[in-house]
């Protein structure tokens, strides 16, 4: 309860604020309004500025984009900003439309390929390529702030739903599902269509019955739930760019990395591209990274233990040099594609390769290793064994070995104690410790006693014994 009550004093306090905001013609408004003055307001400055700009001046616009919502991060990270508006904590958000049409205009324009592979050599004189890079830098930041909502969000909605959080990971389909349950989880057999979209059976049956169980739940105000909602809404749109711009990227990574596109594809080049942020700093990946950009998180409600699962399963378990093959090779083929693709980004970065050649015998070499790996193993038959030779088995033997044996052998006396005649009870003596010893047949017969059991000398030390009694008898 004192969490609750300190929760609750600080929406209080956020209420007054919002309050005071609207008495002097603010308030909180809709993400829509806020993004649209913003608009506004850069396009009058941009009208102020010229009405016409130049080409010049469109090419740096997006350098200057990517500077300034950095610098908001930056301000944001170092003094700890903390604001009532989540709208204001996401400066990303605010300039979506703006990256929108970006990615429109270069997406319907014509592109002269060779052009853009000859300003490789000099980036700064293609606009097209400095954009590029700018939504590859741009991944980074969205990827971060994904996070940074995820976890406001989930601070929030705990106290209506804690349970979601270990039922959903996965932070965009957490953000649906707010969405569509809100506060009134005791409706949410009537929302199974919408979660059906992109939750699993399994996951909404359990969702469903938590939801139940959750009836007196606690409730935001209006202005908290709000800002859960809107942070939500920002997740999702978030995630739809980053989504248009993988797509857009994908178009154009067949010029930009000729080899790292001839060795996994366009398609699974942009994914690597977009989650590491840029071509060099895929180059200074470490492979056995690789396999974990872009796996899904795992909760606890997820069958992960089965024999030959893969937990790894991102974009390179998906591409179409690993996706087909059985389950028992799938670790081997990722690692060895992993380091090709380290290679291959290396090769790009250094431009030594422009015609994607290298990246195709890449591909073609790790074709012959995986057919090495599905390659059943020799079928060898069973050995026979060799002919017997009928010979007389060599053994030591001798003279010498015989009479050495006779001395370890077990005596006489032994083997009539250990039998016993029949019906008639043994002699026993007692021990030194008190124990019962039987003495079987060994006191009823006479036994000769072993001679070659004593104490034995070698000749040499006969020898110098014998000549020693001579000399003290002299």
């Amino acid at each position: 309860m004192d969490l609750q009550d300190e929760l609750l004093r600080d929406w209080d306090d956020s209420d007054v604020e919002a309050q005071n905001e609207a008495e002097h013609g603010g308030g909180t408004q809709e993400i829509g309004n806020d993004t649209k003055s913003e608009q506004d307001h850069q396009k009058t400055e941009e009208n102020d500025t010229s009405n016409n700009p130049s080409p010049q001046q469109n090419s740096h616009s997006d350098e200057s984009l990517l500077e300034s919502v950095r610098q908001l991060l930056t301000q944001r990270r170092q003094h700890d900003i903390q604001t009532k508006s989540i709208t204001k904590e996401v400066p990303i958000f605010t300039f979506l439309p703006q990256l929108r049409q970006s990615l429109e205009r270069f997406r319907g324009g014509s592109t002269d390929y060779m052009e853009l592979l000859n300003s490789i050599e000099k980036p700064e004189s293609n606009e097209e390529y400095q954009f590029v890079l700018a939504v590859n830098d741009l991944a980074t930041i969205i990827n971060d702030e994904i996070r940074f909502l995820h976890s406001f969000v989930k601070h929030h909605y705990k106290l209506v739903f804690p349970e979601l959080d270990s039922l959903v990971a996965s932070a965009i389909d957490y953000a649906k599902s707010v969405l569509v349950l809100k506060q009134d989880l005791a409706s949410v057999r009537d929302h199974r269509d919408e979660l059906a979209g992109f939750l699993s059976s399994e996951k909404i049956l359990l969702l469903t019955m938590a939801a139940v169980q959750n009836g007196d739940h606690f409730r935001l105000n209006d202005f908290d739930i709000r800002q859960v909602l809107d942070g939500c809404v920002m997740m999702v749109e978030l995630s739809s760019f980053l989504d248009e711009s993988r797509t857009y990227i994908a178009s154009r990574v067949q010029t930009m990395c000729p080899n790292l596109a001839k060795l996994v594809g366009s398609v699974t080049a942009s994914q690597l591209l977009v989650a590491t942020g840029s071509l060099r700093q895929l180059a200074a990946t470490p492979a056995c990274n690789l396999a974990s950009l872009g796996a899904r998180e795992y909760s606890d409600t997820d069958d992960n233990t089965a024999k030959g699962a893969v937990r790894q399963t991102g974009y390179l378990f998906h591409c179409d040099l690993v996706r087909f093959l059985p389950l028992e090779v799938v670790k081997q083929a990722m690692r060895i594609v992993s380091g090709k693709v380290v290679l291959a980004a290396r090769i790009d970065l250094a431009r030594t390769s422009p015609d994607g050649s290298v990246g195709a015998s890449y591909r073609q070499e790790l074709h012959e290793k995986i057919d090495k790996l599905l390659t059943p193993p020799e079928n060898r038959g069973d050995k026979a064994l060799p002919v017997p030779v009928d010979q007389k088995s060599k053994k030591r033997g001798g003279r010498r070995f015989r009479k050495m044996k006779e001395r370890f052998q077990m005596s006489e006396l032994r083997r009539a104690q250990n039998r016993m005649q029949f019906g008639k009870a043994e002699d026993t003596v007692l021990d030194s410790f008190g124990n019962e010893v039987g003495l079987g047949m060994s006191a009823r017969e006479k036994i000769a006693v072993n001679e070659n059991t004593g104490a034995r000398m070698s000749k040499r030390m006969a020898e110098r014994i014998g000549g020693d009694d001579k000399r003290q008898k002299r």
